[in-house]
């Protein structure tokens, strides 16, 4: 699908960050979080396709900081 998007953009964190995040956010147990991120595609193949890949280790204030810069360097042209 990614033929139909001008640009690809990845947002990704750490293993251990997205299972902390799945059991915090969507209570899900330690076994079923890491089931589900075992069940997405791989993230190593996602970023080799993207234009864009923003880490989201930290905070989503950071993120959406780091989102900001994309979207003003996507709008210069």
């Amino acid at each position: 699908m990614e033929n139909l998007f001008d640009y690809i953009l990845v947002v990704s964190c750490k293993k251990e960050i997205a299972i902390e995040r799945m059991m915090e956010n969507r209570g899900y147990t330690k076994e079923e979080a890491r089931a589900r991120y075992q069940s997405q595609s791989k993230q190593r193949k996602e970023m080799l396709k993207a234009d864009f890949v923003l880490y989201n280790d930290t905070c989503i204030s950071d993120l959406e900081k780091k989102l900001d810069a994309v979207m003003k360097e996507l709008k210069k042209g």
